[in-house]
């Protein structure tokens, strides 16, 4: 499977408008950070900052921003490329074609993060880890799709969503425990737990993970000080930030950066 295009945050004019009557060469996931508004089986229907939609290629796509304000998204154009790609996507149980608010969003951040950088880099591997990654995407988009949860953890999750997202949207920020916490109005200890239980790790350890692919991002598409990257990752020193990113990457930041730098 290839990715032909994709972004994060990606900001379109006011009154922004896609209309392909006869749908996209590629397969195309959206995630909506501002509110639209999108067409389905002929009808309007308003979208919120979080909804999902994915539109199976060659159906008819038809959406807009607001006349008044920017409409931003997270993309990802994607097709496939032999039989056997076709059989996988048929095989999940993907709802397409119409925008959805799903229960969780955290399996996707990341994912998503990594196929941005991945599929345009120069590793040996590249295609190899574009296809992994495009295909462990749709898996747990659909398995996110087609989960039941009641109105009480969708609430839940939104929240810790919510924070999560700025945890990885602003990682130079001088996050605490109790910060987080007061984020969504819990105990740092229940906080801590019920954090673990969604998302499979710590909060401080997720917030080093949002820190490493922010670097890493960085280092690969910027030509910043050493010490610039490590104050924009939220590290007051420039040691300290190098010695915990060769512990999480396997390599100096230096040595990344000439590996991998575009």
């Amino acid at each position: 499977m290839i990715v032909n295009l994709c972004g994060i945050n990606a900001i379109h004019a006011k009154g922004f408008k896609i209309d392909r009557p006869n749908g996209g060469e590629n397969y195309l996931f959206l995630r909506l950070k501002t509110p639209a508004r999108f067409w389905v089986d002929g009808q309007a229907c308003s979208v919120a900052p979080d909804d999902v939609i994915l539109y199976r290629k060659g159906d008819p796509q038809l959406y807009e921003g607001s006349a008044t304000d920017c409409y931003i998204d997270d993309f990802i154009h994607f097709d496939v490329s032999c039989a056997d790609d076709e059989q996988f996507i048929d095989r999940l149980p993907l709802i397409f074609n119409r925008p959805l608010r799903l229960p969780y969003i955290h399996p996707f951040m990341q994912i998503h993060q990594m196929l941005c950088i991945e599929s345009v880099g120069r590793g040996a591997e590249r295609e190899t880890a574009v296809d992994s990654l495009l295909r462990y995407f749709l898996i747990k988009l659909s398995e996110c799709m087609n989960a039941g949860y009641s109105a009480t953890d969708r609430a839940v999750y939104e929240r810790f969503n919510a924070l999560r997202l700025a945890l990885y949207s602003s990682p130079a920020r001088k996050w605490t425990v109790a910060e987080m916490a007061g984020e969504v109005n819990l105990s740092p200890s229940y906080f801590q737990n019920l954090y673990k239980n969604l998302f499979h790790t710590s909060c401080l350890a997720d917030l080093i993970t949002a820190r490493m692919t922010h670097a890493r991002e960085l280092l690969t598409t910027t030509a910043l000080p050493i010490v610039e990257v490590a104050a924009e990752c939220g590290y007051a020193s420039n040691i300290y930030f190098s010695r915990h990113f060769k512990q999480k990457v396997g390599m100096t930041p230096g040595e990344y950066r000439r590996m991998n730098h575009r």
